[in-house]
């Protein structure tokens, strides 16, 4: 059989692909590797930690993760994804600039940007990102400004504004009706972090595309005109008419590798994660314990021309119970040396460094 679209993934990418060829009438078989959708919500505390102690809520894993565990392999274990709950709900939109090498233009890519952000009930808010990506008025809503934390939001209204440097509140896909119980980086027994697992089960149900679990897209093949792929797991034989890659960056730049079947001059290059706790030395704040833990702030440092880097982006969370499980790990009994004013003025920055 001879399908018209076929789209791999099942992520924030593929779901845009998805939603633009539903619009437009076409008949859409989705497939993933993963071999069911994961409704899993419950509350775990545990945590595991990679090489360089940075800490992931823990789950279990289709494949086998060593202790302490690699951030690539992570990244490439079937529990990582659209259908996964390993997901900070983070949907902060790229800058224009980081396109100019790209073969689309930032303006093309506005529309989709909205379409999913409604999709995954996103917000955009009255701050220095919303101007920087200028953000049409309408579109703003400080509503669920609600449930970010006091500190963060205070700590924001102290600074100056700055050229190197761009911030404001954390784009995320949280429902509305959210409150502040502060568990969100462990699990929502509530569904209210969005996943993209729910709105393709919905689809699914409504029979609107044809899904296929289990499929690991090793590569594909051009012939008469149509498009072959070829399966690590599975001998069934897929062919399509037009293709869209959205397996992540990881998978997806392995399948173009061996498709092209090129053995040197293209690489993946792997991102240097950083989860650092930081003091913030500011005006006194009133610390008020209720926060939620996706992330509340985001830092962009916009470009360093020596050290060849370009928006860097920092995620804040001001996060007391990930913060009090961190450093109990990496400090032990010495953590309760540490004193309580000092560690009510600790925020942690997360977020990735390019391998340059």
């Amino acid at each position: 059989m001879i399908y018209d679209n076929v789209v791999v993934g099942s992520g924030f990418s593929a779901l845009g692909c998805i939603v633009e060829l539903l619009n437009s009438n076409k008949k859409v078989l989705c497939i993933d590797k993963s071999s069911k959708l994961n409704p899993n919500n419950e509350i775990n505390y545990n945590l595991i930690y990679d090489k360089q102690n940075l800490p992931l809520k823990s789950f279990d894993f289709e494949e086998q993760i060593n202790t302490p565990f690699d951030p690539l392999k992570i990244n490439e274990s079937y529990s990582f994804g659209g259908l996964s709950n390993v997901w900070g709900s983070k949907c902060t939109r790229f800058f224009p600039s980081e396109f100019e090498t790209w073969n689309i233009n930032y303006k093309d890519l506005e529309k989709f940007y909205e379409k999913c952000e409604k999709i995954l009930n996103v917000n955009h808010f009255n701050d220095l990102i919303s101007r920087e990506l200028k953000i049409k008025r309408e579109n703003l809503n400080d509503e669920k400004l609600n449930i970010y934390s006091e500190f963060i939001k205070k700590m924001f209204a102290q600074q100056k504004e700055d050229k190197d440097f761009v911030y404001g509140f954390s784009r995320v896909a949280i429902d509305s009706k959210c409150y502040k119980c502060g568990n969100c980086y462990f699990g929502c027994p509530d569904n209210y972090i969005f996943k993209t697992k729910y709105f393709f089960q919905k689809l699914i149900d409504e029979k609107k595309i044809e899904f296929k679990y289990g499929l690991d897209l090793k590569e594909f093949k051009l012939k008469d005109n149509n498009i072959h792929l070829k399966f690590k797991n599975s001998e069934e034989n897929i062919v399509t008419k037009r293709l869209f890659l959205g397996a992540g960056p990881i998978q997806t730049a392995k399948i173009i590798v061996n498709s092209l079947n090129i053995t040197e001059g293209l690489y993946i290059k792997e991102s240097q994660s950083f989860f650092a706790p930081c003091i913030y030395l500011g005006k006194s704040i009133k610390n008020i314990y209720n926060h939620q833990t996706a992330a509340d702030g985001i830092v962009i440092f916009k470009e360093n021309k020596k050290l060849n880097t370009k928006n860097l982006y920092h995620h804040f969370k001001y996060d007391q119970k990930l913060l009090e499980i961190v450093l109990k790990h990496k400090f032990g009994i010495l953590f309760y040396l540490i004193p309580k004013f000092i560690v009510k003025r600790i925020f942690i920055d997360a977020g990735l460094v390019h391998s340059d």
